[in-house]
């Protein structure tokens, strides 16, 4: 309990338990550590907590526990479940030759930190290292940061600092227009925090899955966009990222029904986090990587934005990968070819190489 404790400033869960079922039984007492129990303690790694959900909403309807205010107690239960989970990593790394700093709250939201783990390679003493972000997928609703614990360990054991993000899920807010926010935050700490951590803030890159890709390909397209930098977290430093690699990358072009305008009307805040609308001459290098048979983010997005990239004159490559779906990426190869494009960027004078390739 002390742990749903922590998280009631974001989910209010026992502060609507408290004015809604006011005087709970014992069974009540039961099916709501059920709950808690399965998901904290029996199933930590699911990428969601809806099963367990299910059944302790059940029993509370059944009961006739929740009336007017069933939908909004609701919604805190599965804020707080979704919360509580861990989530597993996609794939195990090397462990050793870097150091971990897990758990550092990035930006606060009504009291509560959305948290990142970094891990610093042992070289880092001797000389500040570039820094790769890796963001979860999982259509800003699903996942938490362990999805990509892996790519961010392989990524420390090879030379360079990794951090991993959670960052607020749509059960919680609006929009994923706060996902955006929370990712900006994010490269802003990492920047604010480069000197602690022996980190180069001149060379932060950042890499995603699907959703996460989105993420990447937002930040590597925004760096000026004042109006998407969110409203808390070192305001005063840039956003702004040198490199990226998008994993299964939404462009949300508008062009065609893809995810995550596949039907209806197109949502209000599309344009507004769409990476393709803003590519620019001065957007950081992007590396987009695709399978060819991705029936959830067709391959015409990655071609979109690389040939948006390329009309800029920007430095962008493109890898169709045949025969894979949309979650290709769970493997250690996947972060080897993330790593490789950030070395190119990065080092053997790859940015004064890139803007050669620019001009």
């Amino acid at each position: 309990m002390a742990e749903v404790e922590w998280i009631e400033p974001f989910s209010k869960f026992l502060e609507l338990e408290k004015s809604i079922i006011t005087t709970p039984s014992p069974d009540y007492y039961q099916a709501r550590w059920a709950f808690i129990k399965d998901v904290y303690y029996d199933n930590p790694h699911v990428s969601d907590p809806n099963k367990p959900l299910d059944k302790f909403i059940l029993f509370c309807t059944e009961n006739n526990l929740l009336g007017a205010q069933k939908e909004e107690f609701i919604k805190a239960a599965k804020i707080l479940g979704y919360e509580l989970i861990t989530d597993k990593t996609a794939f195990e790394a090397p462990l050793g030759g870097y150091r971990e700093h897990l758990n550092m709250a990035y930006v606060y939201h009504n009291g509560y930190p959305q948290n990142l783990d970094l891990f610093v390679p042992n070289t880092a003493v001797e000389a500040p290292v570039p820094c790769i972000i890796f963001i979860h997928g999982g259509g800003w609703a699903v996942h938490k940061r362990a999805w990509l614990e892996g790519f961010a360990r392989y990524t420390a054991s090879k030379g360079y600092a990794a951090a991993t993000i959670d960052y607020r899920l749509l059960h919680a807010i609006e929009s994923p227009l706060e996902c955006v926010y929370d990712a900006k935050a994010a490269v802003r700490w990492v920047r604010a925090n480069a000197k602690k951590y022996h980190i180069d803030p001149k060379k932060i890159g950042v890499s995603g899955g699907s959703a996460g890709a989105h993420l990447a390909a937002i930040l590597a397209t925004t760096g000026n966009e004042t109006d998407l930098e969110g409203s808390t977290g070192n305001l005063h430093v840039s956003s702004k990222v040198q490199a990226a690699v998008g994993l299964a990358t939404p462009a949300l072009t508008g062009k065609r029904f893809s995810w995550p305008w596949m039907k209806g009307e197109k949502p209000k805040w599309f344009d507004k986090i769409s990476p393709y609308r803003y590519i620019s001459e001065d957007d950081a290098p992007m590396k987009f990587i695709h399978g060819s048979e991705d029936n959830a983010v067709v391959p015409d997005d990655a071609k979109d934005l690389y040939e948006a990239y390329k009309k800029k004159g920007l430095f962008t490559e493109l890898e169709i990968i045949e025969g894979q779906g949309h979650v290709f990426y769970k493997n250690q190869e996947t972060a080897e070819k993330v790593l490789d494009f950030m070395k190119r960027v990065f080092e053997d004078d790859g940015l004064n190489k890139t803007k050669a390739k620019r001009d």
